[in-house]
């Protein structure tokens, strides 16, 4: 039996019918990242229960990942030519720690992931790895080595804002479990766990069921951290639930949280869904797409809750670090319905900032939003006009004019190019609505994430998420790595404006070829070039 067996740069995904090029035998890091590498796989015969096993200084710090096939099924209508698909495919993307055997077809390439955690324990030095590839019998029937340089030099935490917005009932659905029960926050601890892997800091939190991807006059599965009871004049507020999160999410890593919003999405027509505590088990809502955003019975009920609220993040700790969200995607048909929410929120809720996915700087320019968070294709009029601070987004858009994005019909590269971008346009923060959005488009009901990749065709596939269920939890995907590979690039970048100087840094950026969100090398193989030159320097 011959394998072929061999280290594949962890930016060119492994295609089932084309033999991967870009192998790479060694490479440098630094102390406080991680480092991830691929190792490719292919055989004219069918082999059967093959493990493969590290061997050397570093394999206490190395996971091995198996590759799942993802399919691609929904492509943007609008596209360039920086695909690695146009028509639809079978992909790898989950991953799944490699903890039994597998087997391996003929005449496929497969690969599984290898991720290192260089933390501050390892010592600086040159470190060779040898992978075997083993039999049932435990013979080795191929190997390979990888030598990873590790520089005694630490990366300092990011100084960007970074948010994947959580999608708590999808967490309920997919392991049954019951909402901000013992059970629950079990798994919720591995959602978290690699959320801050991600590299994310800042946590969507639902006071409400957050008004978001549900379609119109419909309901999501409530997920309501604040208990509302009635009184015969107003309300009372039962924080216990959110004291909990709000404590579990620091523990676990959480920096920063965007409050959910208040309005519904789409213009902030309505209110968001509300249940009023009736008794031990019952709820009863009083708020939801029937109630009008401006009715006077929603301003009665947040004039009440808003202060209450800021109380209660002053007493958590976390006033200075949160965000206040209005509603999502507001667009130039609704500034007007914006203006007097904002008007009527800021009222109350006084020099805490909001913030909103918005693509319009004129919303901005009328003082309407603290920290505006437009679509990367739209972020020069605010950074031109001295915007601060500035987040930024993608989502479904933009698909076209080689912007970054994670479809998993998009080179690897096209997503970790996000880090660099990130620092060289200067901004504060950045935001994906989708970090495990398991249902297809506007919530109409659940999808299976291993099948259904494209929110039953309403996203482009991987729009949604980017971590996989799992039993107990949740688990990487290529495109995941990527993200992190890339705000890593970040932290780099950074520490190197530190040593080197701003002026240095942006240009060997220049020298790269990369300015704004869409100019930038079609080449793995060139920013890795790159990544590993700035890091020779420092």
């Amino acid at each position: 039996m011959s394998i072929t067996f061999k280290p594949i740069n962890s930016m060119q995904r492994v295609l089932y019918a084309i033999e991967p090029t870009f192998e790479e035998k060694r490479a440098t890091a630094l102390k406080r990242m991680k480092y991830a590498l691929q190792i490719a796989m292919y055989t004219d015969a069918h082999s059967y229960n093959l493990t493969v096993e590290a061997e050397g200084k570093l394999k206490d710090v190395i996971t091995v990942y198996e590759q799942l096939p993802a399919p691609v099924t929904t492509i943007p209508q609008n596209i360039d030519e920086y695909y690695e698909t146009t028509s639809p495919a079978l992909v790898p993307d989950a991953l799944i720690k490699h903890e039994k055997p597998f087997d391996l077809p003929p005449r496929q390439y497969r690969a599984v992931s290898v991720i290192f955690d260089i933390t501050d324990k390892v010592k600086a030095g040159e470190y060779e790895t040898v992978f075997n590839l083993k039999n049932e019998k435990g013979e080795v029937v191929a190997s390979c080595s990888h030598t990873l340089t590790v520089k005694d030099v630490k990366l300092p935490d990011t100084d960007l804002v970074l948010t994947n917005w959580m999608h708590y009932d999808c967490i309920a659905q997919k392991h049954k479990v019951k909402l901000f029960g013992e059970e629950f926050y079990k798994v919720f601890a591995s959602y978290l766990k690699v959320y801050t892997e991600c590299g994310y800091n800042m946590l969507l939190t639902p006071l409400f069921t957050p008004p978001l991807d549900t379609k119109i006059g419909s309901e999501r599965q409530t997920a309501q951290l604040i208990d509302v009871i009635k009184l015969k004049n107003g309300y009372d507020f039962d924080f216990s639930k959110f004291d909990k999160f709000i404590k579990f999410a620091k523990r676990n890593g959480i920096k920063y949280f965007e409050l959910s919003h208040l309005f519904t999405q789409w213009g902030g027509n309505a209110c968001p869904k509300i249940e009023l505590n009736v008794g031990k088990s019952n709820q009863e809502r009083i708020f939801g797409w029937d109630v009008p955003s401006t009715d006077i019975r929603y301003q009665d009920f947040l004039t009440a809750f808003i202060p209450k609220l800021i109380e209660r993040l002053k007493k958590l700790g976390i006033d200075k670090c949160s965000y206040f969200h209005l509603t999502d995607e507001p667009n130039d048909k609704h500034i007007e319905k914006y203006t007097e929410l904002r008007e009527f929120t800021k009222a109350l809720i006084g020099d805490m900032p909001t913030m909103d996915a918005m693509s319009h700087y004129e919303y901005y320019e009328k003082g309407l939003v603290d920290v505006p968070v437009p679509e990367i294709d739209v972020y020069k009029p605010f950074k031109e006009n001295g915007v601060y601070p500035l987040f930024v987004y993608n989502c479904c858009n933009p698909s076209w004019g080689n912007y970054s994005n994670r479809f998993l019909s998009m080179p690897l590269h096209r997503t970790r190019i996000i880090g660099a971008q990130l620092y060289q346009t200067g901004v504060q923060g950045y935001l994906h609505w989708g970090y495990n959005f398991y249902n297809a488009r506007l919530s109409v009901c659940e999808i299976d994430p291993y099948r259904v990749t494209d929110a039953n065709a309403g996203f482009p596939s991987g729009d949604g998420f980017i971590v996989y269920p799992i039993k107990g939890g949740a688990t990487h995907s290529l495109r995941s790595v990527a993200g992190f590979e890339a705000f890593d690039d970040y932290r780099i970048l950074k520490y190197a404006e530190k040593v080197l100087g701003k002026e240095k840094v942006d240009g060997m950026l220049k020298d790269y070829g990369l300015e704004g969100y869409n100019a930038y090398a079609h080449s793995a193989q060139a920013h890795f070039d790159f990544m590993q030159k700035v890091i020779s320097v420092l």
